[in-house]
């Protein structure tokens, strides 16, 4: 991750994944995972708008200082929307790091035999 935006492959497939983070940005950053179900907006979209849908985060890491790694696994489900988000507040306008990119979304793909 960097300091405005998430860098992750376009195609996420289905599974057992292990996600590998990396703070390549100046600040602490961290990133939540949370599914999001089937005809609710764009998380961009609820994040800069008045709609929201409250969901519990699915996984994600700690905190991580600039060159820290984090590490987790989780099985994701085919066909299926999942929002990457940091909630983390930015030290030089208190603002949340999620309005300022690091908000991203992907939706599983099958995997393969």
């Amino acid at each position: 991750m960097l300091d405005d935006h998430y860098e992750f492959l376009s195609r996420v497939p289905s599974g057992r994944v292990v996600f590998v983070v990396y703070n390549a940005g100046h600040s602490l950053h961290g990133l939540d995972l949370f599914p999001l179900p089937p005809g609710v907006v764009s998380i961009v979209a609820q994040l800069r708008g008045s709609q929201r849908h409250i969901v519990a985060p699915y996984a994600g890491t700690v905190p991580l200082l600039p060159g820290q790694q984090g590490t987790f696994a989780v099985d994701l489900q085919p066909g299926t929307t999942y929002a990457m988000v940091s909630f983390i507040r930015d030290p030089s306008d208190g603002s949340s790091q999620a309005l300022k990119g690091l908000a991203a979304q992907f939706t599983t793909t099958a995997r393969r035999p």
